[in-house]
């Protein structure tokens, strides 16, 4: 009993630090990788790799006989069985599997008949990663199919390393519970990390248009700043708009109308600035004002755009109740190079602009000019 103790406390933390790390390993590895070497690895390539680490270091430990050959069998089965169904590429699964098989080979003495066995258990740990999306979509699937090829795997450890056969099932049996458990886990920080995507989303962009918020638009203003102090651009134009009269159309078709035409006048919006080759972003600053932050043009390209974007709103079909109904919109354009200007000074010399626009009859734009 005191083994099968000893073995459960050792394999449930050494899960759970597994899993963590995977986890990691899928959500950043590759982005890692490529910020710190310029080069673009996959993450199965990194589970790959960092499988073939564990195994090593276990290797080692039953080496240096600092750890028990079943506890060796323990880690080891466990790290095998777990990552079958994360590394996502079957391709990259079957080569560590073949060199995770030659490695035991010799190890083994060349046993025929294990090593048959061990490739028919690898066989069927391919056949699990080939059809990972099927077995993990349900916690019960993943836990039977894990469960039974846990048996394979303890019953060819059992044979090889001649272990006692109640302790072996004994062992077995835990294992197959601590995976269940280790499964769980990692729903659970899949689980948050979407419900984190998901707060932050809504926090940075706007829940009816779904683009960029106010709050995302003063965290990007402090980004720009820190750029043009850097000196990697000149110029920062921010362009305030305005739909014209919008009141007119919530009182003429109502506000559920009036919000289907604000959808569509933002998606439109941001769907012709993100081709652009050029770094623009679309934020929502009001009821029906948005603002366009644009980084790297000067006076006359920054005035171009906008002018090109006027063009393409004359076309935009904004209502499927009025398909005649056309949008207009006064805007307001200015720049700046000096990294030290204040978001709220910004923001003023453009509504000023704006303002302007509106005053000399709305549906033009009102712009000042760098000095």
């Amino acid at each position: 009993m005191a083994i099968v103790i000893n073995e459960a406390f050792w394999m449930f933390f050494f899960m759970i630090g597994f899993v963590g790390t995977v986890d990691m390993i899928n959500s950043f590895g590759p982005d890692a990788i490529k910020r710190v070497f310029h080069r673009d690895v996959s993450a199965a390539a990194l589970l790959a790799g960092y499988l073939w680490l564990v195994l090593v270091v276990v290797a080692i430990l039953r080496h240096d006989d600092t750890t028990s050959a079943m506890t060796a069998s323990v880690l080891r089965n466990g790290a095998l069985l777990y990552v079958a169904t994360r590394i996502k590429k079957p391709q990259v699964h079957a080569l560590m599997l073949v060199g995770v098989y030659l490695c035991y080979w010799p190890w083994w003495g060349y046993n025929v008949s294990e090593m048959l066995g061990l490739a028919l258990v690898f066989g069927g740990l391919q056949l699990i990663n080939q059809n990972r999306q099927w077995v993990s979509a349900k916690h019960w699937r993943y836990f039977v199919t894990i469960a039974l090829m846990s048996v394979a795997l303890w019953g060819l450890a059992a044979m090889i390393h001649h272990y006692d056969r109640w302790e072996t099932l004994e062992v077995g049996v835990i294992s197959i519970l601590l995976l269940g458990v280790a499964d769980l886990y990692d729903r659970l920080l899949r689980y948050r990390r979407k419900q984190t995507k998901t707060l932050t989303y809504g926090n940075n962009h706007d829940e009816l248009t779904g683009v960029r918020s106010l709050a995302l638009f003063r965290k990007d203003y402090q980004w720009f700043q820190s750029q043009l102090a850097a000196g990697h651009g000149d110029n920062l134009h921010l362009v305030m708009m305005d739909i014209d009269h919008f009141k007119a159309i919530n009182d003429t078709y109502g506000h559920l109308i009036g919000d289907e035409a604000l959808i569509n006048f933002a998606r439109d919006l941001q769907g012709y600035f993100i081709p652009m080759d050029y770094y623009a972003a679309v934020y929502r600053t009001g009821g029906e004002e948005f603002s366009i932050l644009i980084f790297g043009l000067n006076d006359d390209q920054a005035r171009l755009a906008i002018d090109n974007y006027y063009q393409r709103l004359k076309n935009l079909v904004v209502l499927r109740e009025n398909p005649k109904l056309r949008l207009t919109v006064s805007a307001g354009i200015s720049s700046i190079a000096d990294a030290e200007v204040v978001l709220k000074d910004f923001i003023q010399r453009t509504d000023i602009n704006l303002y302007a626009a509106k005053h000399r009859g709305r549906d033009q734009v009102v712009q000042t000019r760098s000095a």
